[in-house]
């Protein structure tokens, strides 16, 4: 459980992984606090 305030901002990021035909075979849903965070995603389509 996140130990938040009423003013801390939040990310919600929500992956689904599928096959080439489509097909979902994982969903990730993450949530943590903004401060400090930097994303980066590297893909290959």
């Amino acid at each position: 459980m996140l130990q938040l305030n009423e003013r801390d901002w939040v990310l919600v990021v929500l992956r689904t992984l599928r096959t080439a035909d489509g097909t979902p075979v994982e969903v990730s849903d993450m949530k943590m606090t903004a401060q400090g965070r930097h994303l980066r995603y590297d893909t290959t389509l």
